[in-house]
């Protein structure tokens, strides 16, 4: 039997549960990025989370260990000579 997102958000275990864990949406608002990018870092291996139906929940201490890095190319290195 699966259970949809209603069900998961409503859920007594997960309600228990969730003052150590956070959603996608939650965890872009701390980190100030968008939820698809905590999407991508979950895809990455980046960031820890377990998935209970459709959703995904982070625990909060795995959120604070987690390293954002500014998108694009990183700026070159000023060697000194």
């Amino acid at each position: 039997m699966l259970l949809d997102r209603q069900e998961v958000c409503h859920n007594p275990v997960v309600k228990k549960a969730n003052h150590d864990y956070i959603s996608t949406p939650e965890a872009a608002k701390i980190l100030g990025v968008t939820r698809q990018r905590v999407l991508q870092l979950i895809h990455q291996k980046r960031l820890k989370a377990t998935k209970v139906a459709s959703v995904y929940l982070i625990k909060k201490s795995d959120l604070a260990n987690i390293e954002v890095r500014k998108p694009g190319r990183p700026s070159k290195s000023k060697k000194k000579r």
